[in-house]
């Protein structure tokens, strides 16, 4: 619900409000949530990239 809020606000702010659909911005998910402790060592993901975290990347 946050997320929705979020952009919202970012596109009122922008002033794109236009582009708020009556039923607000949609904020699915892609793929699944599974976050990193914050930290080093073992907590830390080595070698892991943004692009890594989508299917259609480029190398």
């Amino acid at each position: 619900m946050m997320r929705r809020f979020e952009l919202q606000g970012i596109l009122w702010a922008l002033a794109h409000e236009d582009l708020i659909p009556t039923n607000g911005v949609k904020t699915n998910t892609v793929g699944d949530y599974e976050p990193n402790n914050s930290g080093f060592e073992d907590k830390y993901k080595k070698g892991l990239k943004p692009a890594d975290l989508f299917d259609d990347h480029a190398e």
